[in-house]
């Protein structure tokens, strides 16, 4: 793997003794996926994209506090017509769909499940 760019990118946030100032969210993100990416050791990933050891992990422990701030689209319900679904009586998931953060979404059904993954394509 090639970070001669985030290199160069790192390079315009650093002071002249070498400390980091300012990085931005989308910086710390970049940094953040190419670690969880890369599976090497930490010294040579730090080497790589040339930060000194102690200064990666305030860097990746910054990027993932941006993760968990940002905030992505908020849930929308997703209604699927389906003529077989029971009327009056309590849905048990036959499919279950783990998404990020641990949701779980049931489906009654794999035709469900598909139309649900084509509607949020």
């Amino acid at each position: 793997m090639d970070f001669s760019i985030i290199r160069k990118k790192l390079t315009s946030y650093r002071k002249p003794n070498g400390d980091f100032r300012n990085l931005s969210g989308e910086m710390l993100v970049e940094v953040l996926k190419a670690w969880e990416n890369y599976s090497g050791p930490f010294e040579t990933f730090s080497r790589d994209i040339g930060v000194r050891k102690s200064q990666l992990g305030p860097i990746i422990h910054k990027a993932r506090k941006v993760m968990k701030n940002i905030s992505t689209e908020d849930f929308k319900e997703i209604k699927v017509n389906s003529s077989s679904a029971p009327t009056g009586s309590h849905l048990v998931g036959k499919c279950e769909l783990v998404i990020e953060n641990g949701r779980i979404v049931r489906f009654e059904d794999v035709d469900s499940l598909i139309d649900f993954m084509k509607k949020t394509a």
